[in-house]
C-alpha cells in the first residue's frame, strides 16, 4: 500500500526526510525534493534530526503524530494526534505543564483531521511572542508503529492497535530562539506550509514555490 493511500492527505504537507531533504509526496509514492528550500535549511535540518534522535520523547520537537483514518472518525483523511504538551498549549487549562490538568474539552480535541490539526498548530502563538510562529509542522518521512510512542498510544482509545502505522509531526523551528524564528527562511517556511495545506489558493505566492524542483 502506498504511503498516500495509507495516510490520505499526506501529499498536501511538507515532509522532512531522514537525510534532511524537504519536499512532498506525490502520486505514485514519488518524493519531490524542493532543492532550494532543502539547501536553505540544510544545517538546521541536520541539527533538528540529531536532536530528535537524542531526545526521542521531546514533545516540543514532536508535538503530534499522524495515523491512518479510523472507521469511527468522522473525517476521511488521516488523523493527527496531539501530545499532552501541545494540547495544553492549544487548549489551556490554567495550569500548563501537567498532563493531569487537561480539560475534558482538550481531551476531546486530542485527535483532529490532519488538515485541522496542522492548521491549529500553525495558528498557535505564545502570548510572550506575539506575531512569532511557535510551530512549524512538517511530517517526518519514515513510517513507524504506534507502539513505539507510548505517550501517544496510552492516550488513544482501544480501537487503535499498537501496530497502527505512524508518521511523526516535527516542529521544524523547535530549537530556534524567538529572534531566530523571525529569520527570513523560518518565516518563509511557515508561509509555505500555510500556502500548501491551509490556503491552497495562494500556493504561488511564496519564493519557495511548490512548483520548485
Amino acid at each position: 500500500m502506498s504511503i498516500e493511500t495509507l495516510f490520505p492527505g499526506i501529499q498536501d504537507f511538507l515532509v522532512l526526510t531522514a537525510k534532511g531533504y524537504v519536499g512532498r509526496v506525490e502520486s505514485g509514492q514519488d518524493f519531490r525534493v524542493f532543492k532550494r528550500l532543502s539547501e536553505s535549511v540544510e544545517n538546521h535540518a541536520r541539527v533538528l534530526l540529531e536532536s530528535r534522535r537524542q531526545h526521542p520523547d521531546d514533545e516540543d520537537i514532536r508535538p503530534a503524530i499522524v495515523i491512518p483514518p479510523m472507521p469511527s472518525r468522522k473525517w476521511r483523511s488521516a488523523s493527527l494526534v496531539y501530545s499532552d504538551r501541545a494540547l495544553l498549549r492549544l487548549f489551556p487549562s490554567g495550569a500548563a505543564g501537567n498532563p493531569n490538568n487537561l480539560t475534558p474539552f482538550a481531551a476531546r480535541n486530542r485527535e483532529r483531521s490532519i488538515y485541522q490539526g496542522i492548521e491549529l498548530l500553525i495558528a498557535y502563538e505564545n502570548k510572550s511572542m506575539p506575531g512569532v510562529a511557535f510551530y512549524c509542522p512538517v511530517l517526518y518521512g519514515e513510517v513507524g508503529k504506534l507502539g513505539d510512542f507510548p505517550s501517544f498510544s496510552q492516550s488513544l482509545s482501544d480501537d487503535v492497535p499498537s501496530d497502527t502505522p505512524v508518521i511523526e509531526v516535527l516542529n521544524f523551528i523547535a530549537l530556534l530562539s524567538p529572534a531566530e524564528r523571525m529569520s527570513e527562511w523560518a518565516r518563509e517556511l511557515v508561509r509555505l506550509i500555510q500556502n500548501i495545506s491551509i490556503q491552497t489558493a495562494k500556493r504561488a505566492s511564496s519564493p519557495f514555490s511548490i512548483a520548485e524542483s
